[in-house]
């Protein structure tokens, strides 16, 4: 159980700790796309009671888990990172589709929570997370739901091998992996 989460990545310029939301940006190098697959049935574990443990660690490593690009494009060639599509494919079906505005906390917010606990120093990747549409949203096992918003495309599982995943995000690119068997 593999699923594919498109994230807008936010790359360190300038180090910095103890920085406010409204100076963080100046910290940024610019921006790039993240694929961040991750291993379901490593991560959401379900109890004979019917609740779930959830383990971020084993879900989240292991080889080919994050890949990072196409490139990094400047933070002033992006003024406003809360102005860029996402979007992910898997074999050309449409499964995701959010603007960076739909985010629950803003890049600056997110730079500013980090500095809080450390330094955050040239070429640190910030993975900012998902838009919906990833197959364990919707999936009931692990205690997913039926989509409801507008911008949540309605996945049709999770990935298997010989797949094509396309994460895009507007003004930075295209990231195109193939789903391969460990």
């Amino acid at each position: 159980m593999r699923p594919s989460r498109l994230s807008l990545a936010i790359v360190i310029g300038k180090p910095g700790r103890h920085i406010s939301a409204e100076r963080a940006l100046e910290h940024v190098f610019g921006y790039t796309i993240v694929n961040d697959v991750t291993a379901r049935d490593r991560q959401a574990m379900l109890r004979a009671d019917g609740s779930s443990v959830y383990n971020l660690g084993p879900g989240k490593n292991f080889d080919t888990c994050a890949p990072i690009g196409p490139a990094i494009v400047t933070a002033e060639e992006i003024s406003d990172p809360q102005n860029l599509e996402l979007k992910t494919r898997v074999n050309g079906e449409l499964r995701q589709n959010n603007p960076t505005a739909k985010m629950v906390w803003s890049c600056a917010q997110l730079i500013a929570f980090f500095l809080t606990f450390v330094t955050l120093r040239p070429g640190v990747a910030i993975s900012t997370g998902t838009p919906g549409g990833t197959a364990w949203g919707t999936d009931p096992e692990p205690g997913g739901k039926k989509p409801m918003r507008k911008y949540v495309v309605a996945p049709t599982g999770y990935l298997r091998v010989g797949e094509r995943v396309v994460c895009e995000i507007e003004r930075i690119g295209k990231l195109e992996n193939n789903v391969v068997a460990a």
